[in-house]
C-alpha cells in the first residue's frame, strides 16, 4: 500500500477510531508511519512506528533513520554538543496543537479526523523510507 491510498483510506475517521489493527499491520507491512493527534497533546504513531509522544504548543518531534529521535526525558540532553548534532542529523516534523497540523519536509499526505462529524485535526502518512 502506497501512503497516498492509505491516507485516503483513513480520511475522516472518528477520533478514536483513526486507524484499525489491520491497517497497522498493512501500515507496518508496507514502511508506513501514520501519526495523529490523540488527546489534548499527545501525538500517537502507528505502523512502521508504534509509539506516542507528547506534542503541544508547535513542539518539534525529530526522526532518525531507525523512527523517532528521543532523549529518554532528559532533559540534560540539551546541552551536550554530541546530542545536539546528532538532533541536527535528523528529519523534523513540527506539530501545531490544537489544530494538529504539520511542518515539515518529509514527503507525506494528510487525512482528516472527525470528532462528532466535525473536523478535529489532521493527520499524516510517511515511508520510513524518507527519513534516510
Amino acid at each position: 500500500m502506497t501512503k497516498e491510498q492509505l491516507a485516503k483510506q483513513l480520511d475522516g475517521r472518528e477520533c478514536g477510531n483513526e486507524i484499525t489493527n489491520e491497517e497497522i499491520a498493512i501500515a507496518e507491512k508496507s514502511g508506513l508511519v501514520v501519526m495523529f493527534g490523540a488527546s489534548d497533546y499527545l501525538m500517537e504513531f502507528r505502523g512502521a512506528i508504534n509509539d506516542e509522544v507528547g506534542a503541544y504548543d508547535s513542539c518539534p518531534i525529530y526522526f532518525s533513520h531507525d523512527g523517532i529521535f528521543d532523549s529518554n526525558g532528559n532533559d540534560c540532553n540539551c546541552y551536550c554538543r554530541y546530542y545536539r548534532e546528532a538532533e541536527k542529523a535528523c528529519k523534523e516534523i513540527i506539530i501545531h496543537w490544537p489544530t494538529w497540523t504539520y511542518e515539515t519536509d518529509i514527503p507525506h499526505e494528510t487525512f482528516s479526523v472527525l470528532e462528532d462529524g466535525e473536523l478535529y485535526g489532521f493527520g499524516i502518512v510517511f515511508e520510513m523510507e524518507a527519513l534516510k
